[in-house]
């Protein structure tokens, strides 16, 4: 019964740990100050990369093809100023470092950061057009910025990992209660005999 006990308030705190983690490394660019920055520039940049597809077999006796596969990169480019000092960045922070799939994708992570408008594919400082955008800077470091979209769905990996927790932590407790329960059930019932037993050995 401890045992088990003990197994689940350790796995519980193990899942409050894992959380603490994933929210940390999802909000660390929230420890950063933040500010106003002049937007230069804001596209999406395609790269192309040759991959090769293993079909079957192993090692180097397996056959399979190449393909070209198109990765998508949100590309941004800011000035802003910290103590009267102008600094420039080129950092667009998003959950996917590899790049997206799709070019629809990259659009929308640059509209959720506020980058971009609706139905805006890019944007140029060059004509006279002036933009404000919020950015994140190392106060210790200002050289170190980037343009931070926070991830949606770690949020939600959050919420899952507490309930989890919340639900081990109670099922544990449930399971303890009862089988302390059952034991004390045990004990009386074990008295119970004993004390049977001592009342006949005396009337004998």
């Amino acid at each position: 019964m401890w045992k088990t006990a003990v197994t689940g308030i350790v796995a519980g705190f193990l899942l409050m740990g894992g959380l603490f983690f994933v929210l940390r490394s999802a909000s660390s660019h929230r420890e950063w100050e933040k500010t106003q920055a002049h937007l230069v520039m804001a596209r999406v940049k395609m790269q192309k990369r040759l991959v090769y597809r293993r079909s079957y077999g192993y090692r180097r006796y397996s056959f399979g093809n190449y393909r070209m596969v198109a990765r998508y990169y949100p590309e941004v480019e800011f000035v802003y100023a910290v103590e009267g000092r102008a600094y420039r960045g080129r950092r667009f922070s998003y959950p996917q470092e590899s790049g997206f799939g799709s070019e629809a994708e990259a659009l929308d992570a640059l509209r959720r950061a506020g980058v971009l408008r609706w139905a805006e594919k890019s944007f140029s400082a060059r004509y006279g057009r002036e933009r404000k955008i919020q950015v994140h800077y190392d106060a210790h470091n200002p050289l170190l910025s980037a343009v931070v979209v926070v991830p949606e769905k770690v949020w939600q990996y959050g919420w899952l990992l507490v309930l989890g927790s919340v639900f081990l932590l109670g099922v544990m407790w449930l399971f303890f209660m009862s089988e302390r329960n059952r034991l004390e059930e045990w004990e009386s019932e074990l008295r119970a005999r004993i004390r049977e037993e001592i009342e006949r050995e005396s009337r004998m």
